[in-house]
């Protein structure tokens, strides 16, 4: 095994501590040979920590394709040094690569190698930055989330051309010929990997919208639509844009600004107990029971759950059923309609419960 230490000309911590200790939190990419660890090869392990100011490197190098033993136990020696672990998709490949190989290596050696392993890195935390903005894929306008499109999102340079699949056929010609310039290309690859991952701890960012930390501004009535201003704690580095029947909303750097559209004109109150009704035809209108026994039978009657409605004219919003504080009555256009309407009126912009559900419910 080779290894590369330095120290980076850089000493941002992109909010890093917001969160976090930042002496706490190890970055770490690996390389491998292949998807399964039971007939692949781990040949490179970078990582970068925080310390005296100032970012640091280290990368462990399978130079000679027998070194996977003595790589897993130094990363797992540095590894206790640290309470986080922080990567890009790790959950889905790295960790669980990296616990194949550990439990491999235990069975080999009949237990003598790797015995706590996997409770050791079940110990640290896992934040996997992939896992943050999966959830909000379809509002990020991306293709994917693959590494190097969010890089490339981010505005995060990379030097080297190569891809993963790539180096696995430059790794194993290196293992041939030990030429220095495919050495050089194996390193660089990892290097930028993790170089990249210090300007991408702004995805972390989107734990405030996991967690839906915001404060809501303002509420603003305009000719054709409310205007609902936010603040978040964290700019939110990615273009984050999301259109529902309830609204547009968007995100730029820490503000939030929703447009939800309203409707003026007639809408229906559907009557839950509509049985309890009688439908007027002529007037297009129901009359509870009570009432509707002094009208001719000509005139009237069952009411269904079609036409037992109110009419109601006024200014309307749409309003997802079921939120917090939700308004007593809600409207729809027609019986089948999936999209209902409460009524717009100014004290309703002093709900602060209500409109922060409402953002949750459907933009969050």
């Amino acid at each position: 095994m080779k290894t590369y230490t330095g120290t980076l000309n850089q000493s941002e911590l992109y909010n890093l501590e917001f969160r976090y200790q930042p002496a706490d939190v190890l970055l770490f990419d690996i390389e491998t040979t292949g998807f399964s660890a039971k007939n692949t090869i781990l040949y490179l392990i970078g990582m970068c920590f925080y310390s005296d100011s100032s970012w640091h490197y280290q990368l462990l190098f399978n130079n000679d394709g027998r070194s996977e033993l003595t790589i897993l136990d130094t990363f797992l020696h540095i590894i206790s040094s640290f309470h986080t672990l922080i990567h890009f998709n790790g959950d889905g490949f790295d960790l669980r690569y990296l616990k194949e190989k550990y439990t491999q290596y235990q069975a080999l050696t009949s237990g003598q190698y790797f015995k706590h392993a996997i409770s050791s890195l079940e110990s640290l935390e896992s934040v996997d930055l992939y896992k943050l903005i999966k959830p909000y894929r379809s509002c990020l306008a991306l293709p994917d989330l693959k590494l190097k499109t969010v890089q490339q999102a981010l505005n995060i340079p990379r030097t080297d051309p190569y891809s993963g699949g790539e180096l696995i056929r430059i790794y194993k010609t290196y293992l041939k010929e030990h030429r220095e310039n495919l050495q050089k290309m194996l390193l660089q690859h990892n290097y930028d990997d993790i170089l990249a991952m210090i300007p991408m701890l702004r995805l972390l960012a989107f734990e405030s919208l996991a967690n839906h930390e915001f404060h809501l501004i303002t509420i603003q009535e305009r000719e054709s639509c409310l205007v609902l201003t936010l603040i978040f704690p964290q700019s939110i580095p990615l273009c984050y844009k999301k259109e529902t029947a309830y609204g547009s909303f968007q995100i730029d750097d820490t503000c939030g600004t929703l447009l939800i559209p309203l409707q003026r004109g007639e809408l229906r109150y559907y009557l839950k107990n509509w049985k309890d009704y009688y439908y007027l035809p002529v007037e297009d209108t129901v009359m509870h029971k009570s009432i509707a026994a002094f009208v001719d039978t000509g005139y009237k009657q069952k009411a269904t759950k079609e036409n037992g409605f109110l009419k109601h004219s006024s200014v309307f919003f749409p309003c997802p059923q079921g939120l917090a504080s939700c308004p007593d009555k809600l409207y729809k256009k027609n019986s089948s309609d999936s999209v209902s309407y409460a009524e717009w009126i100014p004290e309703l912009s002093e709900n602060t419960r209500f409109w922060t559900d409402y953002l949750i419910s459907s933009f969050l």
